[in-house]
């Protein structure tokens, strides 16, 4: 009887924690760190660092034995996951402040500290220490290779500062005239405007786009905070043929160049945010001919964005005719 006793309790400390004990260790926290303060949250944070580290591991192992089912992004609070199938990296940012990951495909590990404080400290020596940063891209070519296993992610919602719709109305099908293969012309019937509000940049439909008579910004924001490796530009050239544009990530700037009249992919450093802000500056010149030929343009257009998911093809950082101007933001 002792032996069992003994065995049991035995198994019980080998066992850690399940996830679900884990999110309702942080909930207790949580409430207690309105009373303990600082000492807490420090605990809170631990009880995130190891609830990541569990997870991972959880999904390795789930990998292994189904490899084609794509690991879970739990809802832990304060700890923000990345993940895409079991051939990548997921990663797990705590606090902002920590970043783990791990490799699905084969389990190596990246960042697992023995503490939370030593993460904490990791992250900032390299986020303060360029020289020091061994997580900057270098390999573009193998980094735009890697998007094809993230998720394409369009954003909510989009504010602009300025909004004008340039003449003219989308075609507008008639179903009769559809079956005789006829279309109507645009102009023969009253149509809708296709162009002017910064919605129409995240409605899905690349024949509708944000245009503005003039330098413009738009701020489009994400449902939730992601790892943003890539930001992808749909551009058809209604009002112009390209614009020369800042991109920021939570308003850190991440890319600038030129955005030609057609469709990009603007590769930049792994960053995590929330709010996208894409902004036209018509006093710079961009690129319009593969001879290097340059032009400023007064009005400023975006058919679609979205972040991460397969490139274009045509990015910031290869040998695409445009990317002359392109700055080389680190």
């Amino acid at each position: 009887m002792n032996f069992e006793v003994k065995e049991s309790f035995k198994t019980l400390k080998n066992r850690g924690f399940s996830l679900i004990e884990l999110v309702i260790v942080i909930a207790v926290l949580a409430i207690l760190s309105i009373l303990g303060g600082p000492y807490f949250l420090r605990l809170i944070n631990l009880a995130r660092f190891e609830s990541a580290k569990n997870h991972m591991r959880e999904s390795f192992t789930s990998c292994i034995n189904a490899p084609n089912i794509s690991p879970s992004n739990p809802n832990i609070p304060g700890v923000v996951f990345q993940s895409s199938n079991c051939s990548s990296l997921m990663s797990a940012t705590i606090d902002n402040s920590c970043t783990i990951s791990m490799d699905m495909s084969n389990g190596a590990k990246t960042g697992w500290n023995n503490s939370y404080e030593e993460c904490t400290t990791a992250s900032n020596t390299a986020s303060n220490n360029g020289s020091g940063n061994n997580n900057k891209i270098s390999d573009w070519v193998a980094y735009e290779d890697s998007l094809n296993e993230t998720t394409n992610v369009v954003p909510s919602t989009a504010n602009s500062s300025c909004e004008d719709s340039w003449g003219g109305y989308r075609q507008l099908w008639d179903e009769e005239a559809i079956k005789r293969g006829q279309y109507i012309p645009a102009g023969r019937v009253p149509g809708s405007s296709y162009t002017g509000s910064a919605s129409f940049a995240v409605d899905g439909d690349p024949d509708t786009k944000w245009t503005c008579n003039d330098s413009g910004k738009v701020d489009f924001e994400l449902e939730n905070k992601e790892l943003i490796k890539s930001v992808n530009v749909g551009f058809t050239g209604s009002t112009t043929n390209g614009n020369y544009v800042k991109i920021y990530v939570d308003d850190k700037l991440v890319a600038e160049g030129t955005q030609p009249a057609s469709n990009k992919t603007w590769l930049i450093q792994p960053t995590e945010g929330k709010k996208i802000t894409y902004e036209t500056v018509l006093s710079e010149s961009h690129v319009v001919d593969g001879d290097g030929t340059t032009q400023n343009t007064t009005w400023s257009e975006v058919g679609e964005l979205s972040i991460n998911g397969s490139s274009f093809g045509c990015t910031n950082k290869n040998d695409c005719w445009n990317n002359s101007k392109d700055k080389n933001i680190e």
